[in-house]
């Protein structure tokens, strides 16, 4: 994309002047050509991905920022949320997943999808970074970093503080949840991820769609009426199906194939992640807890919320913001 004299160099007349099919009117709009392009890549061109960004629903769980001495390390560890690391500055290194590890250095940013294993070491000095927990899933179960192949290491370029700047906006917001914080780190979080995607989408190694794409296009209506109903006791794999009149045999091969899980298991783990959010970000009773995410009968939430966590839900609640804690391994 040619590049453009940058917006604040512009006057109005100057825009005014470039625009040609705007001359002699008395209102004109602003020509599109006379706007700096972002730059192009191979993943950008896709059609797929913006359908992706668009059915992508981003939860936040927690930003912090932190001030490591030397020596500082956390890992092996396997989280079931997506993590982005901003490193004002660090010296060490870090491994995801089965690569090899990276140093990692100032201005690094550091990507791990949910699942992931992973280790951080900081080596030598002081090191200044930004922590940000959070879900960002297409449909509840299919993580967008994942599927786009999002890169683990990015070396941020010393003109760009759109991630600094993003960084520190969020850990602001989740220090002092004031009125619709949740809402705000969502948002927040979506603009990271877009930015990131546009300026280091040569980076990205997307998986290929077309059997994935055909399968969810197919699945659309369900996975549409899951998301509104999933909350619902009353939600049946049997309802799943009719919304694609097809029979329930064929709806749970389907859907597996899709989504890579059961449909029962999709839902439960909806379910659980659910209660595990208000159980960090709340302070209301487990019972009440339990009925808002579906279960009415408390005994079995309990039981499909230690198979899927490994612990009980009061537990979790007393223990789970360690989960997140950047610090030192004992």
């Amino acid at each position: 994309m040619q590049n453009i004299t940058e917006p604040s160099q512009l006057s109005v007349e100057s825009w005014v002047r470039m625009s040609k099919k705007n001359r002699g009117h008395y209102s004109v709009s602003r020509d599109p050509e006379t706007f700096h392009g972002f730059p192009r890549s191979r993943i950008g061109e896709q059609a797929e991905v913006n359908q992706w960004l668009e059915a992508c629903h981003v939860t936040p769980i927690s930003a912090t920022e932190w001030f490591w001495n030397e020596g500082n390390s956390f890992g092996p560890r396997v989280l079931n949320d997506s993590m982005a690391f901003y490193f004002d500055y660090v010296d060490g290194w870090a491994r995801i997943g089965i690569e090899k590890p990276f140093r990692i250095g100032p201005r690094s940013l550091v990507l791990i999808p949910r699942g992931v294993e992973h280790e951080i070491r900081h080596e030598r000095g002081k090191a200044h970074l930004f922590a940000v927990h959070f879900q960002a899933s297409i449909y509840g179960e299919i993580s967008l970093l994942k599927l786009l192949g999002c890169p683990y290491h990015i070396a941020v370029d010393r003109k760009d503080s759109f991630i600094e700047e993003v960084s520190e906006r969020l850990v602001r917001e989740y220090a002092i949840k004031a009125a619709g914080w949740t809402t705000a780190m969502s948002a927040e979080i979506m603009t990271l991820l877009v930015h990131i995607l546009r300026t280091s989408g040569d980076l990205f190694q997307p998986l290929a769609l077309g059997q994935i794409q055909s399968d969810l296009t197919r699945l659309l209506p369900s996975l549409v009426w899951i998301s509104e109903n999933i909350f619902n006791s009353e939600c049946r794999v049997s309802d799943m199906a009719a919304k694609i009149n097809t029979c329930e045999g064929q709806f749970r091969k389907l859907f597996r194939r899709a989504m890579g899980i059961t449909p029962v298991h999709f839902v439960q783990r909806q379910r659980v992640d659910r209660a595990c959010s208000l159980l960090l970000t709340t302070e209301m009773p487990i019972t009440q807890i339990a009925e808002a995410c579906g279960f009415s009968d408390i005994p079995f939430f309990y039981r499909v919320f230690r198979k899927w966590m490994a612990i009980s839900p009061r537990n979790f609640r007393l223990n789970g913001s360690n989960r997140y804690r950047e610090e030192p391994n004992p």
